[in-house]
Order: structure tokens, then C-alpha cells, then sequence
């Protein structure tokens, strides 16, 4: 039984511990003119996002555009018309990175990480502007991250391995009955 057990909260610690690869998905694109920064924000407010921590813009050329909470992160950006990709680290400043908001022209496409990812640190990831012309700046989004409650963790645990045995018993009188 105990062997079991074992087994299982191994194969739960190995998932809780692996990470998926880092893909953007398209949250969202409007085309229109303005103030860069008004309509960024606008853009995250009617997507529900208004609370993202600004962390830095890069222009195309890849120099800082304008600088956030953690500009130094960010580095390594490359930009080839409408696609590019960016190294980052966040590590120690415990930060995710949540969304980038890309602007082309008067087209500004909202991307997030696919659902579930913490990102503080990645390595080249990928971005792409669909049907889009050629990148003006990037824009870098995310937010604290949240700190686990490891004592609601370890007793919902308990309580799961608890249940197993618990039914193992069960099956285990029903048959020697």
C-alpha cells in the first residue's frame, strides 16, 4: 500500500515541478491612431488586465523605448519585419511575465502566455504579428508573482494521500470478504 502511495506523490511532485515551453497566443488587435501608451492601456483595461505592472518598451531597432519596472530584465531582442524574439530574467525580481502588447503601424496586437505559465526567465521567445506591417516597439506586462500557500498545500495533500489509502482499505475489505 504504502509503496503505492509513494508512487503517486512522486508522480504529483514531478508534474507540480515541470514546465511547459514558452508560446504566445493573439488575446486581442485594434487599429487605431493616437497616443501609444493611452491606447496600450485602454487595450488592457477592456481585456480585464488593467492591473499589469509596466515593464519595459524596446523599439524595432532594439533599444530601450521606455522604461519600466524592470527595463535591465530584458535583452537580446531581435526583430526581422513582422516577427522577432527576446531573452528576459526576471529571476530576482519577482516578477512574471504575463502579456506583451506589439504596435505596427496603427496595429497594436495583445499576446499573452499560454494559460498557466509563471515566466521569470526565458529564452528566446517568439513573437509574430499576424497580417501585420513591420514592428514599431514591444511592450512588456506582468505582475508579482503570487506567493503559494504551502500549509494549505501540504494539508490538501495529506488529505488526497489520506483519501487513497483510505479507499485502498476499503477495496481491500470488500474483497477479502
Amino acid at each position: 500500500m504504502f509503496k503505492n502511495l509513494t508512487a503517486v506523490a512522486a508522480a504529483m511532485f514531478a508534474l507540480a515541478g515541470a514546465q511547459a515551453s514558452a508560446s504566445l497566443v493573439l488575446i486581442d488587435q485594434i487599429n487605431t491612431t493616437g497616443p501609444t501608451t493611452t491606447i496600450i492601456n485602454t487595450l488592457l483595461d477592456d481585456n480585464g488586465l488593467g492591473g499589469l505592472i509596466f515593464f519595459t518598451r524596446q523599439d524595432s531597432g532594439g533599444g530601450l523605448d521606455e522604461s519600466g519596472a524592470a527595463d535591465s530584465a530584458f535583452s537580446g531582442f531581435n526583430s526581422s519585419g513582422t516577427s522577432g524574439d527576446f531573452d528576459f530574467d526576471l529571476s530576482g525580481l519577482d516578477y512574471e511575465l504575463t502579456h506583451i502588447v506589439i504596435k505596427a503601424g496603427n496595429d497594436f496586437f495583445l499576446l499573452a502566455f499560454t494559460a498557466d505559465m509563471i515566466m521569470s526567465s526565458g529564452d528566446d521567445v517568439a513573437w509574430s504579428i499576424p497580417d501585420g506591417s513591420a514592428l514599431s516597439n514591444i511592450n512588456f506586462f506582468g505582475g508579482e508573482i503570487p506567493e503559494i500557500p504551502i500549509p494549505g498545500a501540504i494539508w490538501l495533500m495529506g488529505a488526497g494521500l489520506a483519501g487513497l489509502g483510505a479507499a485502498r482499505r476499503k477495496a481491500k475489505a470488500a474483497s477479502a470478504a
